[in-house]
């Protein structure tokens, strides 16, 4: 639990399973055979977190986890000349190592509480589906959708939307190099209660209900895209 007066929120278990269904249904049709001659590529590279809302951004009392590998694989729709991408990553990579700080104990009084977990308090994974338009030659503009993974929060998964713009640089060999900037913004369903404490002990506690919240992440991205014949 955490004091409500240090500004923490709580987040608790969502269950998007339209956002799934959604994932599961895109897979076939970006298969290689299915949309072979439809400028199929397949990508792999990294992801940071930079910036962080309350509800995203590391506890003291945690690791940072916000470093990732990821892979996506994309395909050009036709007609529209927009690109259809899933693209999954894991943050498991925590480059620091936590604190420790004293929990808050109050001695007498009512004061609320919340169950929040940080989100980069622990790996996760995201997967999601974008859709890409490049309004000039080397610029990308992406929004979309996924699910937030949470691992040992299991139960906690969280849904997001975002919008990312990116450059596309060439290499060798019909590869290009992608390099963007990402908004991704959380939702979080979390659980409030109202603890009663007298001589450090509680003595009565209140169910406040569930609450819901967006947190925003800023991520810069790296990849590089590979053509499949």
């Amino acid at each position: 639990m955490r004091d409500a007066r240090s500004g923490a929120r709580t987040r608790s278990p969502a269950r998007p399973r339209a956002l799934v269904l959604a994932l599961l249904l895109t897979i076939p049709a970006l298969s290689p055979c299915t949309v072979r001659g439809q400028d199929v590529q397949f990508g792999v590279g990294g992801a940071a977190i930079v910036q962080a809302g309350d509800g995203v951004g590391v506890e003291c009392d945690s690791r940072n986890y916000r470093l990732a590998l990821g892979a996506d694989l994309s395909a050009r729709l036709p007609v529209t000349g927009l690109r259809i991408a899933a693209t999954g990553r894991y943050f498991g990579v925590s480059p620091s190592p936590g604190c420790v700080t004293d929990p808050f104990v109050p001695r007498d009084g009512v004061h609320t509480f919340d169950d929040h977990v940080a989100l980069e308090s622990s790996a996760f994974g995201t997967t999601d589906l974008r859709l890409d338009v490049a309004p000039l030659p080397r610029l990308v503009v992406s929004g979309g959708g996924g699910i937030a993974w949470r691992g040992k929060q299991r139960g906690r998964n969280a849904p997001y939307l975002l919008a990312g713009v990116a450059t596309m640089l060439p290499g060798p060999d019909r590869i290009r190099f992608r390099l963007g900037l990402e908004v991704t913004w959380f939702r979080f369903v979390h659980n409030r209660s109202e603890v009663t404490f007298a001589n450090y002990i509680p003595i009565e506690v209140v169910e406040l209900g569930e609450r819901h919240s967006w947190d925003r992440a800023v991520l810069l991205t790296a990849a590089a895209r590979f053509p499949i014949p």
